[in-house]
């Protein structure tokens, strides 16, 4: 067995080890379940798709300890996504110049946005076919029922069921958005990992460099536009549109970093945003760059900074 294979392995036994750690009730064991990816993206942009495919699999026997409550979600939330995600970043091209063209990051996003929404629409037809009543936000009401009439929710603004049928209608397109931005944190940290020990296979991508496709602007719109329907067809498009906008967040992020470069001390400016974008909560503030994004897309602030984009696609 190579040395790089070996490694490979080991990373995947850690991978599903992170996972297996949400038996315990800890805030540590919590934080190391948001990390499962991490070791499956460090190996795949460090050694190629063979080799983490390898670490999946070995990652996938260490989940299944504790049978199909484990092994599912790892296999549907980690390692299928991580793979698709993986082999798409190691895509490159010639080009006419005779340089090497890799996979941008405004289609690695659309990418993660359809893997989230792909299984969100698996997850809300599972629900239906089980006969669970009003859908996937049905499998989540009787739980928040139950914590609101434990610890009570009358200074809330609502009985327990009004609170727990309205928190339910939002909670599976604020758990496929916070999916979202961890598999995004968690591959942006494994290639960082991967630079600083000069393993990396590709170059990272430039967040300035992102720019998304047009047609993600208009399927932004219907859903906004299905999530004033009736039912679940609203259910539905109101995920969607959470689902949908969040790339825009990572395009008004994009701008962002292009204004920090023009100060004198780009650092310090990116470190002091991220510092009070995580310690304000950052609920107003990420509405506020996804708005920007959604904005650059027909605007274009970058290209008035001098910024280089990508083509809009």
């Amino acid at each position: 067995m190579s040395r790089e294979t070996a490694i490979a392995l080991a990373l995947g036994a850690l991978s599903g080890a992170c996972l297996l750690s949400l038996a315990s009730d800890s805030l540590g064991a919590l934080i190391l379940v948001y990390m499962s990816p991490l070791p499956l993206f460090f190996t795949g942009l460090m050694f190629g798709m063979p080799k983490a495919a390898a670490a999946m699999a070995v990652g996938c026997a260490v989940s299944a300890i504790y049978g199909l409550a484990t092994v599912m979600p790892y296999v549907g939330l980690i390692a299928i996504p991580t793979a698709i995600l993986i082999r798409q970043a190691l895509l490159s091209r010639a080009t006419p110049e005779g340089t090497v063209e890799w996979y941008p990051p405004g289609l690695l996003l659309i990418w993660l946005t359809a893997i989230a929404a792909a299984g969100f629409l698996l997850a809300s037809l599972g629900a239906r076919l089980g006969g669970v009543p009003g859908g996937l936000p049905g499998v989540f009401e009787p739980r928040l029922l139950a914590v609101l009439r434990h610890f009570g929710s009358h200074d809330l603004g609502g009985s327990p069921a009004e609170l727990a049928s309205r928190l339910a209608s939002i909670m599976p397109g604020a758990i496929a958005a916070m999916w979202m931005l961890l598999s995004a944190a968690n591959g942006i940290l494994a290639q960082g990992l991967a630079v600083r020990l000069q393993r990396n296979i590709r170059p990272s991508p430039k967040i300035e460099a992102i720019l998304l496709p047009r047609r993600l602007f208009y399927a932004l719109g219907a859903a906004i536009f299905g999530s004033f329907l009736p039912g679940g067809v609203g259910d539905i498009g109101a995920t969607l549109a959470v689902i949908l906008a969040v790339p825009f967040f990572f395009q008004g992020l994009s701008v962002v970093h292009a204004l920090a470069r023009r100060s004198k001390m780009p650092g310090l400016v990116l470190g002091s945003f991220y510092v009070f974008l995580l310690l304000s909560g950052g609920q107003i503030l990420a509405v506020l760059i996804t708005a920007i994004g959604l904005i650059e897309q027909w605007a274009g602030f970058r290209r008035m900074m001098g910024g280089h984009g990508e083509e809009g696609r």
